[in-house]
Parts: C-alpha cells; structure tokens; sequence
C-alpha cells in the first residue's frame, strides 16, 4: 500500500512526553512512501514501525523540523542515494533487512540516537556507527565513550582522511542473511492476521492515546491476538 494524502490524514497525531508532535503511521502494511512530502514538515515524530517499507525515498530536502524516524519492524534494504535527513537526531531502524551502514553514510550529519539491533549487519558496524556519525550519544540504548570514539579513530583515521577499513567496513556483509528477523517477521504475521475490523479499532484506540508509551501498550495487545486487552491501555 502506497502512503497517500488519505492515509496521512486519517492518521493519529499525539503529544509525547517531551511535548514534540508525532504522526502514528504504524502498522499500516505502507510499502511506499512517495507522498510523505504532504506531512509538509509539520511533525517533530513520524513512526513509520512494522510496515513493509524497502527503501527509505521521498523525503524532500527541505524538512528542518523532522528530528525523530522510526523505522523498525520494515524489510529495509537501503535509505535511497538522493536522501539527506540533517534535522534528523533520533533514528530507530532496528529489525530491518539492512546488511551495511554504507546506505546511513554522509546522511545524517546530527545523528544523536541510533537502533540498529536485529538487523542483519555485522558485528563491526559499532564502531563504524561511532566513527561515522560524530554527535552520536547513545548506540541501540547504550551510550557512546570516549574509550569508543578513540578506538573508532584508530581503526577508521581522521573522518578528513579516512583509513582503507572504513570503505571495508562498509562494504562488509553478513555470510546468510535470514529472510526475515524475528521481530520483522511477527510484525508482518500480525498485521495480515489483522481484520479491517481490528485495524479499524486499533486507529480509534490510537487516536485518543496520550503517549508513545500508551501506543505501544495498545498495539502490543493487539500482537498479542487480544483485542480486547488493549481496554487497559486505550
């Protein structure tokens, strides 16, 4: 399913705790993002989580106000060439199919907060990741140290005249790649397990949730098979 103008509209918009704006685009079986131009930078959050997303395009340039992207749970293979995200700190794209950071590289210059974990990449990617974006703070929820930044300068060089291992490194991949993540693939099972029912009540549910936090509770009693568990949270 294409992202349209629709979609966009009908979806919920809530506060999180930190007061920022975010569009809740969860779960929508999206496999395209050519109209998320029409979000006309007017959110501080797009959650984008367990939808069927490959490549990450059409984010036009000229968004300053978008700092948050969660894209995990979507079969990711690349974030597309043409791509630039410097309003971007917090970006989660855990549980993907990425198999290399070299489609992240030069493309998020403010980059604070980064989840990559479940995603097929090798094990080198965390110092690469440190190495590679400079204002990192903290790394699949662990923080970035100094021990780390100073270990990623040895291996990689001075980000002006990078060593040989970095082009290695990110060039790197994974020997098998598995043809879906645990958690890739229980979202995709859940989301076609979904009846236009459940999904109607899952948008009316997420329409009057507070939180991010209260999203969540709502949406895993749904992954769970129970509708009627998400009553608690809604």
């Amino acid at each position: 399913m294409r992202l349209s103008p629709q979609i966009v509209g009908d979806a919920p918009k809530v506060l999180t705790p930190e007061g920022e704006l975010a569009l809740i685009l969860r779960s929508l079986q999206l496999t395209d993002l050519e109209d998320i131009g029409v979000t006309r930078d007017q959110y501080d959050v797009i959650d984008l989580t367990s939808n069927l997303v490959s490549v990450v395009d059409n984010f036009p340039p000229h968004f300053r106000r978008l700092s948050t992207l969660l894209l995990a749970n979507n079969p990711i293979v690349e974030i597309a060439n043409n791509q630039h995200f410097p309003s971007i700190h917090s970006l989660s794209l855990a549980n993907t199919k990425l198999t290399s950071l070299k489609s992240l590289h030069n493309k998020f210059p403010n980059l604070q907060y980064l989840v990559l974990s479940g995603s097929p990449i090798p094990p080198s990617y965390h110092l690469l990741a440190v190495w590679m974006f400079p204002t990192l703070k903290y790394l699949d929820h662990n923080p970035v140290t100094a021990k780390q930044r100073a270990e990623a300068l040895e291996k990689y060089g001075d980000p002006e005249n990078p060593k040989p291992t970095v082009y290695q490194d990110l060039n790197a991949v994974v020997d098998h790649i598995p043809e879906t993540s645990g958690s890739t693939g229980v979202a995709r099972a859940v989301v076609k397990k979904l009846t236009p029912a459940e999904r109607k009540l899952l948008l009316a549910r997420l329409s009057s949730a507070d939180t991010i936090d209260e999203i969540d509770a709502i949406e895993a009693a749904l992954y769970q098979g129970s509708v009627d568990a998400g009553d608690e949270a809604a």
